[in-house]
Parts: structure tokens; sequence; C-alpha cells
């Protein structure tokens, strides 16, 4: 055992002193976290080194996952670039435990004294003569890291400087064609700033000014659909990297609103081969050109919907004053409906945790759609019911308890779902939206999905709501009195599988977890009888929705947070009553 300890000690010892720094036989080897860097480092490397990027061409850093092979290229590297902001920070974190803290520099502290501004906008490469000081940098760092090398990187710097500086030209030439009353942009992140500043535009609006993980509130997406109305704006423009979120749809609701056009991609961070865009010069050409052919019209008066009714200054009304809004607030309803009345045989059953599954679930699903293609809730749609039979088929073949089935189905499934990620590089899907998801971006086909389900699935939870019942209290004892439990037991499953992808794909995997568990378990604290039981959960349910939209337009919250909270709220509440009403109970003489 001994020896053992000995082992593990002269293996710490061994890779806490080897560190790989400076170059080797065959150059500098480089590693980046985006695309564009690694193409900026290229070609001051030449044929002197080599440089590639962890987060490939088409892929989304939010779902990057770090492999051991990633990890070996960032051990083998001579240096590690990152710039430090949003979802990339992690890695450039992971990047300094595994070099030690040593062969790794974050741009927004290598450049902060070049640019001071990087501090509060990473953007600075949307400038290219501001790229032009990163490269100036590099060249000069790399010469330091490879002594033997210096003048080829200095030599191939001062070439690369030379195209940006022709790059920088093209674009005031083709920027000067557009109107200067045209030159206003709007888009999802604060990402154009730098461009604007260099070629004489104007930011007019954006809908967070973080580079990170952002939940719109109601009533910031009200203020950002009344700037694109007051300001006039005539295109939205989409960075590409906001592809599969749900900012996405945010700013897409609000263009339709408004009757302005939404303009995809602009890129930002990563290349795409699918859209040609394979370096740095590429992606600023691309960008310029989409401005160009979107702004170079004449203006024209959007016109949109901006309700003046002395109706809307009711602070009962305010919330209803636009259409993405009222879409929102009746998915909401519906949804919470939906999920407090099927939710309550969950809860009897013992089956809550069957909903958490079918929402780890659903996030492979959506993968899968996203790979072949098919619509979002299809994938996750199939994927909730294959989950529903499986579980349903264990539980009757074995003698596992239903948890015990749930618990691994549901892992697994999360398990699936990273090694999914992690293979292919990422996805431009963002987990964060997927956890909790935006209700005032729900589209009309979304809505009317909302509803469909809800009038299938509530019609056959009343028609059957006494077999329901029975089953969910005393699986055995139903069979006695006639009841296929066989054929209700997957009939249910399909049920919660379908409820729970409703509930997944508008308001959030999160919350909708919530909202199957929280209503009933609220309910079943304070309810004598099984109609009350079910009728309390549908009351807790709707005023859990109702509340929580209105803490999200008047706190500045996010819908399906403040949701969530309200029915905590009445669950405690429902405890506090439960324990006061609950005999006490006797004492037992000695």
């Amino acid at each position: 055992m001994r020896s053992l300890y000995l082992y593990i000690i002269i293996f710490l010892l061994i890779v806490s002193t080897v560190n790989p720094v400076y170059a080797g036989d065959d150059g500098l080897y480089i590693v980046t976290t985006f695309p564009f860097l690694s193409d900026i480092a290229s070609n001051i490397l030449g044929d002197a080194g080599r440089a590639e990027s962890l987060i490939r061409f088409d892929r989304h850093v939010s779902t990057y996952e770090l492999t051991p092979q990633d990890s070996e290229k960032i051990w083998l590297s001579d240096l590690f670039i990152y710039v430090g902001y949003g979802s990339e920070e992690a890695i450039g974190q992971y990047a300094l435990a595994i070099k030690d803290g040593r062969g790794v520099i974050s741009l927004r502290e290598f450049l902060r004294d070049d640019i001071p501004t990087i501090v509060d906008n990473p953007y600075f490469w949307m400038d290219p003569m501001k790229t032009v000081i990163l490269v100036e940098r590099l060249a000069n760092l790399f010469g330091d890291l490879d002594p033997n090398n210096r003048e080829v990187y200095i030599r191939n710097a001062e070439e690369y400087i030379g195209e940006l500086r022709e790059l920088d030209r093209w674009i005031r030439d083709v920027v000067n064609e557009i109107p200067e009353e045209n030159r206003i942009l709007f888009s999802i992140r604060d990402s154009l700033r730098y461009y604007a500043e260099r070629y004489g535009f104007e930011v007019v609006g954006y809908i967070t000014g973080g580079a990170g993980v952002y939940e719109p509130s109601t009533t910031w997406v009200v203020q950002k659909f009344e700037d694109i109305v007051d300001r006039n704006v005539n295109v939205l423009f989409i960075e590409y990297m906001e592809k599969g979120t749900t900012l996405r749809e945010v700013i897409e609701t609000l263009a339709d609103e408004a009757g302005v056009e939404t303009v995809g991609f602009i890129f930002i961070e990563t290349l795409s081969y699918e859209e040609n865009v394979t370096s740095y010069i590429d992606m600023m050409r691309r960008n310029t050109l989409i401005l160009y052919e979107y702004l170079n019209k004449d203006i024209v008066d959007v016109g949109g919907d901006s309700p003046d009714s002395p109706i809307f200054d009711n602070p009962v009304l305010r919330p209803f004053k636009y259409g993405f809004l009222v879409r929102g607030f009746l998915t909401l309803m519906v949804v919470m409906a939906l999920t407090s009345l099927v939710g309550s045989f969950a809860v009897l059953r013992g089956w809550s945790i069957f909903s958490d599954a079918l929402g780890h679930g659903a996030i492979v699903g959506l993968l899968m759609a996203y790979l072949l293609g098919l619509d979002y809730y299809l994938g996750a749609l199939l994927i909730g019911l294959f989950i529903a039979f499986s579980v349903g088929t264990i539980e009757r073949v074995t003698r596992l308890r239903a948890d015990v089935v749930i618990a691994i189905t549901f892992t697994s499934m999360l398990a699936i779902a990273i090694i999914i990620i992690s293979n292919i590089g990422g996805v431009n899907i963002s987990l964060e939206d997927v956890l909790f998801a935006d209700v005032t971006a729900v589209s009309i086909e979304m809505m009317w999905r909302a509803v469909g389900s809800a009038l299938a699935i509530g019609s056959f939870v009343i028609l059957f709501r006494r077999q329901l019942l029975l089953y969910s209290v005393d699986p055995m004892g139903s069979i006695s009195l006639g009841i296929r439990s066989g054929v209700l037991h997957f009939l249910y499953l399909i049920l919660l599988a379908v409820t729970t992808v409703s509930a997944f794909m508008s308001i959030g995997a999160i919350p909708a977890i919530a909202a199957i568990i929280l209503p009933p378990a609220a309910s079943f604290l304070v309810s004598r009888r099984p109609k009350q039981f079910m009728v309390l959960s549908l009351v807790i349910g709707i005023v859990s929705g109702l509340t929580g939209f209105y803490a999200s337009y008047y706190l500045n919250v996010n819908a399906g947070a403040a949701t969530i909270m309200t029915s905590v709220f009445i669950f405690l509440v429902c405890v506090v009553i439960y324990i006061f009403r609950k005999p006490p109970t006797p004492e037992v003489s000695r």
C-alpha cells in the first residue's frame, strides 16, 4: 500500500514539473478557443508552426464540452489563447488548471492597455484595426517563445497586417455607399459597437449587452420592442451564435410584431463551412455585405404595433398591451393548467420524478432533431414517448420500484446528451435557454400546440378521472374493480410525456418539471377529497402562472422563474396550514 502512495507522489511530482511552453523542432503549436483566433494565429505562424481551435466550425461555445483529447491539445500547446468572457471564460479556466497557469493568455488582459474598452465589451476584433494591434502583439510574443523563427513571425505578421489594412479600406468603400441616415444597427448582443465606431454606424439598441447567459424578462422585452418602434428600426440583425437560442426567438417575435425584417446571420465568434465563412477576413467581408444589402435601401416607416389606447394605462391590463404578451400569457395559463391537472396523478402515483426524466430526455430529443434536421418539438416528443414506454415496460417486468427506474432513465438520458455534444464539438442550441425558455417569445404555432395538447389531454383526464385516481392510489386494487391497469399504465405515461414536452418547449425544462410537481404537492397537503385535490391543483397552477406573469412584468424577472417561486410560496403556505391543522400525535403511556 505504501508503494502505491509512493508511485502516486512521484507521478504528481512529474506532472507538476513538466510544462511544455517553448517551441519544439516543428515550431510553435498554438491552441485557441474560437476558430477566428486560430486563423489569425495561423497567418502569423505561416509554415513555422501550427494553430487550431477547440470550438469547431458551425458550433456554439455554450455547449462545448471539454474532452480528454482537447485536454491533451491544451497540455501539448506552447500557448493557449482565449478571449475571456461568457461561456468561453470557463474554457480558459480549464486551460489554466491544465497548464498550471503557464502558457495561457486571456486577450482581455493581454490587450487591456492597448484597448481599454475591452473590459466592458470584448468584441474588439469587429474593428480590423484593433485586430492589427493583436497581430503585432502576438508576433512579438511568438518570437519570444520561439526566437529561432522570430523574423518569420514578424514578416508574416507584416504581410497579414497589409491584408487587414486592405480589408479596412474595402469596408470603408462599401459602407460609404450606404446612406448615412440608414446606418443604424440593432442586434441581439452589443457585438457591433467596435464596427459601428470605426465605420460611422449608430448602435440604436440590442437585446442584451452582456456576453454570457441571459434570461429575458417580460418588462425588458417590452422595452426593447418599444425601442424598435420609437427608433424606426427597419432591420434587426441576428448573430450566428444565437442561431438556436431563446434570444433569437425573442428578437424574431419582436420584429414580427413591429413589422421589421430580421436578418441572420452576423458572424461574431465562430466560423462556418455551411455559410462559406472560413477565415477572419471572410467573416468581416460577409458581415459588411449583409449590412450593405439590407441597409442600402430607402428608409421606410415600419409603423409598428404600438397601441396608445388609454385602456392599457390600467395596471391590470398593461401587461397585455402587445400581441406577443397576450400569446405568452395564454400559453403560460394553458401550460400551467395542463401540467397541474396531469401532475396531480403523478404525485398520487409517486411518479413526480418522472417529469424530471422526461425533461432531461427532451434535451436528447432536441439534439437528435438538430442533427437530423427535424422539428424540435417532434424530436423532443419522440424521445419523451420512448422514455415513457421504456420506464413503463421495465417497471412492469422487473421488481424495481418506479423511482429507481425513472432515476436510471433520466441520468442516462442526460449522459447521452453530453456524449452527443462532446462528440460533435457542441451544437447551435443554448442549453441555458433549454432550461428556462422565454414565454414572451412563444410563436403562434407553439401557442396552438399547447392549446391543442391541453384540450386533448384535459378531455381524456376528465373522462377517465375515476379510473386514473383509482389506479394512482391503489394500482393492485384497481385490477379487482375491472380496470385494465396495464393499458391505463401506458396511457398515463403517454399523457405525462406529451404534457412535459409541451411545457418544456413553451416555458423551459425546469419550469415544466416544477409545474407538474409543485401545484399538486401543495394541493395534496390541504385537500380532503379526491375531487377537491384535483380542482385545487388546477387552481394553484393557474394562480401561479397568473401571478408569475405579472411579477415578471412588474419586477423585471424571467416569467418561468417567477411562476416557480409563486408555486413554492403557495406550497410553503400549504405546509403551514397542514402543520397547524394536523391533529397532535397522542402520547404513548409507559
